[in-house]
């Protein structure tokens, strides 16, 4: 194994951890979904450009909790120019369109697909879920072609910031 891949699930595993840490603060809150376990899934390498036009890389993974599953970004390189605080903003361009993602307390940067797990069936579907959602963001609209799921954002709502509910399925179309 080569020692990026070392590096990038030795980050997954602390990520993983620090969700489990966070676990009992959030047990019994009414949006968790008791039949869900913490677990991450690995989605591949993502291009990425930032708002200041900044390209790189990064692995692009998701998270699943009985309280939330989110997206994440561990970028190859972290820029100087980006905000290091722990809850800012930054706007990035994936292939599936812009998302304004969040800094995390160290480095990676989340993204919300899904507030409420409540509504998916067990761990499974949930891991079925984070799969087609990573799929979708590192796949160009194009790129869908004629198998474009439902879901899938059309080209005349990539030209604006597209939120995780557009990308999901939540706009008009």
């Amino acid at each position: 194994m080569n020692e990026l891949k070392r590096l990038m699930l030795r980050r997954l595993a602390e990520i993983k951890r620090h969700y489990a840490m966070v676990a009992p603060r959030m047990a019994g809150l009414p949006m968790c979904h008791a039949g869900l376990e913490i677990d991450v899934e690995i989605g591949g390498w993502c291009a990425f450009e930032t708002a200041d036009h900044f390209q790189g890389r990064g692995l692009l993974a998701g998270v699943i909790t009985p309280w939330c599953i989110n997206a994440l970004l561990l970028p190859l390189v972290w820029p100087l120019n980006w905000p290091g605080r722990t809850g800012a903003e930054i706007e990035l361009s994936l292939p599936a369109g812009r998302f304004v993602m969040l800094v995390n307390e160290t480095g990676f940067l989340s993204l919300s697909l899904l507030a409420e797990p409540r509504q998916l069936e067990d761990q499974a579907a949930a891991q079925v879920f984070v799969s087609s959602a990573l799929h979708m963001l590192k796949t160009a609209p194009a790129e869908l072609g004629g198998s474009t799921p439902k879901a899938a954002p059309s080209p005349a709502i990539l030209d604006k910031p597209l939120s995780r509910r557009g990308m999901l399925g939540g706009h008009q179309r």
